[in-house]
This record gives C-alpha cells, structure tokens and sequence, in this order.
C-alpha cells in the first residue's frame, strides 16, 4: 500500500509483481456478449421496460424507502414487472466497439459483460415455473427446464 500526496492509500503494482495483466493487454478475444440459445429452446419475448409506468417519486425517497425482505408475498409479479426488472439489471442500451461490448444499465470494467442471468421463476404471471435465462441483446427469456417444486428448493 502506498499513500498519495492527499494522504489516500492505493495499491501499488510492484507489490503482486508487477502491472495487472487483464484479458484486453493479453490480447485475448472479447468473450460473447450473450451465450447461444439451446437448439429447440422456448424463447419468450418479454414485453418492453417503458410497459411498466412507476408512480413518480423521489429518487432519495426510494433509495430511503428500500427494505430487504426475508417474508414474500404470495401475489405473483406481472411479467412487464419482471420486464422491468430484467432490464434495469441487465439492460443493453446499445452494442459498441464492432460488436464486442455493450452499454448496459449497470457498470462493468471495459464495457466487458462476462456474466449470464438465470432466474427460478415461481410466482411471475403467465410464465410456467421453472428455470429460465435471460437475453440481453434480444429483451427476452429462454425457458430452460420446468420445475414445480423451486418453493421446497
């Protein structure tokens, strides 16, 4: 750990040996921006994030108001809900960089998005209950195998 003139500390790079090799100094491709759907896979189009209208309010008020819960409710969530949700966390706003990186609604080092989405739906209306992925570039759901019993799981 080093400390900068303002007295703020910061890791320096000789102590693990040296400058951090990323993917991108190696010059190693970009990774998919989205796995291959499954060959006779179910796809779902999800309705689209402007479907769902929010009550306004104040940005400071609904981060104040947020509680994490351990108790759910048995109403199921409507699918523009879960639209909504899916693209506020995985959203593409656009394809950059000849089609190796996206912009997304959350952050990510380089524009580079190495994760996939999965989701075990249970209560979401018109959708059976199972295992699903979701697909950024396209706003959609690929249904990947039912399963009943994700309350006893």
């Amino acid at each position: 750990m080093a400390t900068l003139e303002d007295g703020r500390k910061w890791l320096r790079a000789d102590l693990w040996g040296g400058p951090l090799e990323t993917d991108q100094k190696k010059g190693l491709p970009a990774p998919p921006l989205q796995r291959p759907v499954p060959k006779g896979a179910e796809v779902l189009d999800l309705p689209a994030p402007a479907a769902l209208s929010l009550p306004p309010q104040d940005f400071v008020q609904r981060l104040a108001s947020r509680r994490s819960r351990r108790r759910f409710s048995p109403e199921p969530i409507s699918l523009p809900e879960l639209s909504f949700l899916l693209w506020t966390t995985q959203g593409v706003h656009k394809i950059i960089r000849d089609g190796i990186a996206t912009w997304r609604t959350v952050p990510s080092a380089g524009a580079r998005h190495p994760f996939e989405t999965y989701l075990a739906v249970h209560r979401v209306q018109d959708l059976i209950p199972g295992v699903y992925r979701y697909l950024p570039l396209t706003h959609q759901l690929v249904f990947l195998r039912p399963d009943g019993g994700l309350p006893q799981k």
